[in-house]
This record gives structure tokens, sequence and C-alpha cells, in this order.
């Protein structure tokens, strides 16, 4: 059975996302603050914290940090039942899920229903990795495997990846790719995948030696899952995998945003880039 931890101060909200969550034939605990959070989750084992934006978004993304300390493949999720959610992108950037207005709480029972708790390992994740240069494919390939990925497949082009992609389309879990090689773009590679009725769901982290935010935005517009500036920082990398996997054994979708409002990222992407 799935562990639902609440984290809100209004009392009424509390109530109406419990009963969701146990409508939804999870557990649920409900904690008032922050400070309670923390210890609950140093205590216990949730599959899926959620939090009031209420509390603010400094402390949302506090306890999405905290919480995937103890529990890397935690789902975390930002609430606000009465009313829509102002864009919180910096933590949509990190992987949180955001439930707002009149359809919050029927989103969050969809969110439980597809919840895995299995806890998979990072040994049932294959990777494919898409680089067209040697020497950076086997660094980033020797990245990954040291942090326990044990299954790691690297190829030199886009429509390389696509071909292996369709003889064996059940065969990864998760693609990173380089932006710019030959042929064939990163980002038409993802439009492809997208467009592809048994490999959209595949969650796509970018690498790219560009870090504009125009052209991060036209991954995000293709469809990418996250996005890493080369030559990746490791600890960037484990948290783009562990993003990855969340998205993949938690059944969400595999884009950032919709390519509608990729613009509005700009933003939380140019502090991320720039910090």
């Amino acid at each position: 059975m799935a562990s639902v931890l609440i984290v809100s101060a209004d009392p009424d909200s509390a109530e109406q996302v419990k009963t969701a969550v146990r409508s939804a034939g999870a557990r649920a605990r409900v904690v008032t603050s922050a400070a309670s959070a923390r210890e609950w989750l140093s205590m216990s084992d949730f599959h899926l914290m959620l939090v009031d934006a209420d509390l603010g978004e400094r402390i949302a993304l506090n306890l999405l940090n905290i919480g995937w300390k103890y529990n890397e493949l935690m789902i975390i999720g930002i609430f606000d039942i009465y009313k829509e959610i102002p864009y919180q992108w910096d933590a949509t950037l990190l992987g949180a899920l955001v439930f707002g207005g009149p359809k919050a709480l029927d989103s969050i029972r969809r969110g439980i229903e597809n919840l895995n708790i299995s806890e998979p390992t990072t040994t049932e994740f294959p990777i494919l990795l898409v680089e067209d240069l040697d020497s950076p494919r086997e660094i980033i390939q020797s990245y990954i495997e040291a942090m326990g990925y044990q299954k790691v497949v690297g190829v030199d082009s886009a429509k390389e990846a696509l071909n292996l992609l369709e003889e064996k389309p059940g065969a990864f879990s998760c693609i990173v790719s380089d932006m710019n090689m030959p042929e064939m773009s990163g980002a038409e590679m993802i439009r492809q995948i997208r467009r592809d009725e048994v490999l959209h769901h595949l969650p796509v982290i970018v690498l790219t030696a560009y870090s504009t935010a125009e052209n991060l935005i036209e991954c995000i517009k293709a469809g990418a899952t996250g996005f890493l500036v080369k030559p990746p920082r490791k600890k960037a990398l484990r948290m783009e995998l562990e993003k990855a996997r969340r998205v993949y054994f938690g059944r969400q979708s595999p884009r950032l945003c919709s390519p509608e409002d990729a613009h509005l990222l700009e933003k939380a992407l140019l502090r991320s880039i720039n910090p």
C-alpha cells in the first residue's frame, strides 16, 4: 500500500486531500509544519509527499530536497485545491508535480493510482547514451556507470539511437543525448520519440554545450525531461537521472512542460545555469 505525507497548515484543505488519498487506496499522514514533515521523513518511508502551496516556495523547495535525500524515487507534489498555482518553475525543474485548481484532487487520486511502490534499483534502469564524439561519450558513460547504472549503451548518432529504439523498444528506460549532432539534432530525435506510440513515455535528458535559455527552451519544446550543460557535473547528472527514474517508474509525463508553456521557464532556466 502506498504511503503519503501531506504537509498543510489549513485543516480543511488537508482533510480534503487526505480523503482523496484514502479513496485511492493509500495511507495518509497529515502534518502542519515543515519541521514535523522533516521529522516524519526521517522516521518513515513515504512514496508520495504533497506540500501545500500556501506554505511558500522556499519551504516547498526545502522539503523537496530533504524528501529526496531519504527516498530518491519519492514523488513530490505542490498542491492548492482552491485555485490554480502560479508557475512554480524552480520546483518543476527539479521534478516536482503541481496540482492546482478544481481538478487538483482528481489529479492527486490518479497520481496515486499510477504510483510504483516496488522500489526498483538502478540496475533496473538501462540507459541509452547518444553522443557523436568518442571521448565525451566515454567519459559520460563512465560517470553514469560509477553511479550504479550497470547497463549503459553508447551510440554516436541520433539516427543510430532511433534505429536501436525501434528494433528493441523495451530495452531502455532513459535516453541521455547531446543536442548538436550532424545529420539529425537531438531536438529532432526527441520530437520523433514523442510522436511514437511505443517510445513516447521515455524520459530524455539533454546534453548541450550552449547554455543559453533559448537553446534550452528549444529542447523543452521538443519534449525533453531535463537538461545538463556540458561537461556535466556529477552532482547535476545524478539529480537528472534520479528525476528520470521518478518519471519512468512513477509513469509521469516525460515532458518538463507543455510546448506552449516552455517560454515561461526562461527565468528559472537563467537562475539554474547562472546561479
